[in-house]
């Protein structure tokens, strides 16, 4: 019985404490020319390093030209643009999700210590008047992202357009066991309840 105790504390022993040892990683992502995504890992003071390459997404930035085809009756189908604004703006706007994704953001930022972090990014709903409301409603993060240190930070709303363009530039130091809790707090928040309640009744209606 106590060996086997003793063999339980140490496997729990080396756990913490191959959580406790620090992370860095560097992230590039482009989904534009040249698209690239790389992302480079080292641990274990050194001893562990890796690369992963993959292709970014091809997105299609030209506007879609319709084609002229026989009278029919129209179906409107959403876009999974709008399906996904429809969503993603219903998290945001149930009650105190956006106030715990702020303290999510400055929890991370506390455990992580940032190198660079260099983002412009690029967004259109395809209609102008949704791109300008989720533009709105996101201002109050993208003033906070503005404030932080060594972040270069830049958004462009595309009011002509349906697509998404990034061209990221990330690098970090992460302790894993600290940046789980502040993970696991938010996860488990009401607020996160309630935007997920919010994203299912938008996905049935």
């Amino acid at each position: 019985m106590l060996t086997l105790f003793f063999v339980l504390i140490c496997i729990v022993s080396v756990l913490i404490f191959l959580l406790a040892v620090p992370i860095e990683i560097n992230y590039e992502f482009s989904n534009r020319f040249p698209k690239k995504s790389i992302t480079k890992v080292r641990w274990f003071f050194g001893l562990v390093n890796f690369k992963i390459e993959g292709n970014a997404r091809n997105i299609d930035l030209k506007p879609e030209i319709p084609k002229r085809k026989k009278a029919k009756k129209k179906h409107k189908t959403p876009s999974r643009y709008k399906t996904g604004a429809k969503i993603f703006l219903a998290i945001i706007r149930s009650n105190g999700f956006l106030k715990q994704s702020l303290k999510l953001l400055r929890d991370v930022l506390t455990v992580a210590e940032i190198k660079q972090l260099q983002a412009q990014l690029g967004f259109g709903l395809g209609d102008p008047a949704d791109t300008g409301r989720f533009y709105g409603l996101m201002s109050s993060l993208f003033a906070f992202l503005y404030a932080i240190p060594r972040v270069n930070f830049a958004v462009t709303p595309l009011f002509d357009r349906s697509s998404f363009e990034a061209e990221i530039a990330a690098g970090l130091k992460i302790v894993p066991i600290r940046f789980f809790q502040a993970i696991l707090r938010f996860v488990f928040s009401k607020a996160c309840f309630r935007a997920f309640i919010a994203a299912t009744k938008a996905i049935r209606s």
